[in-house]
């Protein structure tokens, strides 16, 4: 089983562009994670019911994501945009005849695309790269049409809880994705209608410490310039074994991964107030576990 890591700051662009592009050619064998929650943002389209003419696929990496819009919105034009050319050189291989898209080279904070022309925006797995979501969700904002749907997945709070507590125990902070209420806060500040919130859990477990890291890294790194920089050797590798916290799946090592799924409308008028302005209770947010 694999899952993928927050970045403790967030990263450097130069350090995302090299991480994904060494992560690119093995990214596909290792998001398992990815694909599931790739699978589940599609099913929640369908249940919507929606019939877009442009769809925005934003951190579409390899190409899962944006293959799979293309196939549920077959009429629309379909456009995937990631900053690693490494990764988008992979998703050209997807595009077929029955199943055509275009991709675009591009930071999800300054998106190529005009203003007001874009009915469905989608992104799994990116959003938390950005450290602070509120640029993303304006540019978003930006693209949408009045009326149109923004859909996303992206890590919460209580993902890899366990390597932070034994990071932590070493003295070696690994900060938190943003949790639900901030991002609801930050869509309503943005100028989006109706956010609707609610968080799955998936307990994964792993043989060993080196083998968690190594499937960490193959998506793109744990923490590119965070607490794993100094804990590569077999001694230091036998110190986060013995700080990191057992459970009933003892000997293995379990891995909470926290997912955040959103969907929210973007409203007529201009953006709003400032997102600290505004907040979503945490009444309105659900909570699912999985296994």
């Amino acid at each position: 089983m694999t899952v993928v890591a927050a970045p403790p700051l967030p990263p450097a662009p130069a350090d995302l562009e090299r991480a994904f592009a060494r992560a690119a050619a093995g990214y596909d064998d290792a998001a398992v994670v990815q694909r599931l929650v790739g699978a589940e943002l599609i099913e929640r389209l369908r249940a919507a019911r929606l019939r877009p003419a442009v769809v925005l696929d934003v951190g579409a990496g390899t190409g899962d994501g944006t293959q799979r819009l293309k196939k549920a919105y077959r009429r629309a034009l379909v456009i995937g945009i990631d900053r690693s050319g490494a990764m988008l050189a992979r998703a050209r291989r997807r595009r077929g005849f029955l199943a055509p898209f275009e991709l675009l080279l591009a930071d999800a904070g300054t998106l190529p695309v005009a203003d007001a022309t874009v009915d469905l925006a989608v992104s799994s797995f990116a959003l938390h790269w950005a450290g602070n979501p509120a640029p993303v969700l304006a540019e978003f904002a930006r693209v949408l049409r009045p009326g149109g749907a923004l859909q996303f997945a992206t890590l919460g709070p209580g993902s890899l809880a366990e390597l932070r507590e034994a990071y932590g125990a070493l003295g070696r902070a690994m900060p938190a994705p943003p949790d639900p209420e901030a991002l609801g806060s930050a869509l309503l500040g943005q100028g989006f209608a109706d956010p609707v919130l609610d968080t799955e859990r998936y307990t994964l477990t792993y043989a060993d410490i080196a083998t968690l890291l190594r499937e960490l890294r193959a998506l793109g790194g744990l923490a590119l310039r965070g607490p794993g920089r100094g804990l590569r050797g077999r001694r230091h590798l036998q110190a986060l074994t013995d700080a990191y916290p057992r459970g009933p799946e003892a000997p293995r090592l379990a891995v909470t991964i926290e997912v955040i799924f959103a969907r929210a409308v973007r409203g007529a008028g201009p953006r709003p107030r400032a997102a600290a302005d505004v907040a979503v209770p945490v009444t309105a947010i659900g909570h699912r576990p999985r296994q």
